[in-house]
C-alpha cells in the first residue's frame, strides 16, 4: 500500500514538491511557536525560589543633581531602614539591588573551578532571608562573621552550585572569577557561604539561570556601590493607610530624597505582563499562519482532485467504494506530511544536540516535538477531509467522458 502511495505521489511530482514545501515550513513555525508555549509553561509551573506577597519596593534616590553612587551613604541607609522598621505593621526590611520584578540586572561571568560559568547576581544585606522568605539548602547567609574577611561572601543558587562544583559540598569554597582578559582588572576575591534554591528574579516566565546574591551590608563599610532599593515586609493586609505613613517617614528620616513605593505582587503583574507580549504575539501570528496554510492546502488538494477525475472515476469504476477513495486522498497527504515531519524533526533535532539554546530541558523539547508532529498531522488531514469527500462522491459516469 505505501509503495503504491509513493508511485502515485511520485506520479505527480511537481505538485507532491509545492506541498512538501509548504508542509516542511508549516512544521518548522509550528514548532517554533509550540515551543514557545511549552517552555513558558514550563517555567510557569517552576517555584519562584522567594515569597513576594505583602512584601513591598521601596526605590530609594538622591537628591536631584547627584549622582546615584553619590550622595547615599551608609549612615543615611541604616537610617531609612530603622525608620522603616519602627513601624508594628512591618515584619522585616532589607536593601537589595537589582529587587525581584524590578526592570535591572547585574551580569557577571568567569571562570570557576575550571569552568566557565555566567550569572545574574544581586547586592544584598544580612536581612534579605527575612523579607523574601528565600530558602537555604546548604550553609548560611550572610553574617557579622563575614566582616572584615579577606573574600566576599557569596551566596549562590542550587543550578549555579550545580554547574560549577557538581554534587560536592560548595560550603566555602573559592568562587574567585578568572578573567579570560588579559587587560583585564584584577578578579575580586569571592567565598560561597551558602546555597539557596533557584532564584527567579524576574519571576514565573523566566527560564532557569544561574543566579548568586553578594553582601552589600551598609553597616559592614563597604560604601561601593551600595543598593538603593530597601524592600519591606509587611502585615497582611495592609494597604494605602501604611504605605502614606511610611512614605512620609522616609521623607522626615532624609528630606530631600525621593522614595518610590510599590507592591512586589503589582510588579509581578507588570512584568508577567510584558514578558506574555511577545508570546501572544507570536501565538497570534503562528494561528494566522497555520490557518493560511490550511485554506492553502485545502485550495492544492481541491484541484488535485478536480485534475484527477479520470483517474478516481476509473477506480470507482472498477469497484473501489466511495470509503476507499476518501481513505487514499487522505493516506497520501498523511505520507506527504510524514516525509515532511521527518525532514523537519531532523533539522530541529540539532538544536538541543549542538546546543544551540540552552536552559531547555529535553522534556519540555520532546513534548514540543511531539504536539509540533500531532498538530501538523491534524491540520493536515482537516484541510484535506473536504477535497477527500469531493473525491470519494465523484461517479463512475464521470469518467467515460475521457474514453
Amino acid at each position: 500500500m505505501i509503495l503504491h502511495l509513493l508511485r502515485l505521489v511520485w506520479h505527480r511530482k511537481r505538485q507532491s514538491a509545492l506541498l512538501l514545501a509548504e508542509l516542511f515550513a508549516s512544521f518548522l513555525v509550528l514548532f517554533a511557536v509550540v515551543l514557545g508555549g511549552v517552555v513558558a509553561a514550563d517555567n510557569w509551573r517552576r517555584p519562584l525560589g522567594f515569597e513576594f506577597e505583602d512584601v513591598w519596593f521601596v526605590g530609594v534616590r538622591p537628591s536631584s543633581g547627584e549622582r546615584r553612587d553619590e550622595g547615599l551613604g551608609s549612615r543615611d541607609l541604616l537610617a531609612l531602614r530603622d525608620a522603616a522598621r519602627e513601624f508594628a505593621e512591618v515584619r522585616a526590611a532589607a536593601y537589595v539591588d537589582p529587587a525581584p520584578f524590578q526592570l535591572s540586572q547585574w551580569m557577571d561571568g568567569g571562570r570557576i573551578a575550571g569552568r566557565r560559568v555566567t550569572w545574574r547576581m544581586a547586592r544584598a544585606d544580612d536581612g534579605l532571608p527575612a523579607v523574601l522568605d528565600l530558602k537555604l539548602v546548604a550553609g548560611r547567609w550572610f553574617s557579622r562573621e563575614d566582616d572584615g574577611a579577606g573574600a566576599k561572601p557569596m551566596v549562590v543558587s542550587e543550578s549555579f552550585a550545580r554547574h560549577v562544583f557538581g554534587t560536592t559540598d560548595v560550603v566555602g569554597r573559592d568562587a574567585t572569577a578568572e578573567q579570560e582578559r588579559e587587560d583585564a582588572a584584577p578578579p575580586e576575591k569571592r567565598r560561597i557561604v551558602g546555597v539557596i534554591a533557584d532564584f527567579r528574579q524576574d519571576g514565573e516566565l523566566m527560564g532557569p539561570q544561574h543566579y548568586a546574591f553578594q553582601r552589600a551590608e551598609p553597616g559592614s563599610g563597604e560604601l561601593r556601590r551600595l543598593p538603593r532599593v530597601l524592600l519591606v515586609r509587611v502585615a497582611p493586609g495592609s494597604g494605602v493607610a501604611l504605605e502614606e505613613r511610611l512614605l512620609r517617614r522616609l521623607e522626615r528620616e532624609r528630606p530631600g530624597y525621593t522614595f518610590q513605593i510599590e507592591p512586589l505582587a503589582q510588579m509581578r503583574s507588570s512584568r508577567n505582563a510584558t514578558g506574555l507580549i511577545p508570546l501572544a504575539t507570536g501565538g497570534v501570528v503562528g494561528v494566522f499562519l497555520m490557518l493560511m496554510v490550511a485554506l492553502g492546502l485545502s485550495g492544492v488538494l481541491w484541484q488535485n482532485v478536480t485534475q484527477r477525475t479520470r483517474e478516481i472515476g476509473l477506480r470507482r469504476a472498477h469497484g473501489a467504494a466511495a470509503a476507499d477513495v476518501f481513505r487514499q486522498v487522505l493516506a497520501e497527504v498523511a505520507l506527504l506530511v510524514t516525509i515532511a515531519v521527518a525532514a523537519g524533526a531532523a533539522l530541529v533535532v540539532q538544536v538541543p544536540l549542538m546546543d544551540l539554546v540552552s536552559g531547555i530541558r529535553p522534556g519540555v523539547f520532546a513534548t514540543s516535538l511531539a504536539l509540533a508532529v500531532l498538530g501538523l498531522y491534524g491540520l493536515a488531514l482537516a484541510s484535506a477531509a473536504y477535497p477527500a469527500r469531493l473525491a470519494a462522491s465523484l461517479e463512475p459516469a464521470d469518467a467515460l467522458r475521457y474514453e
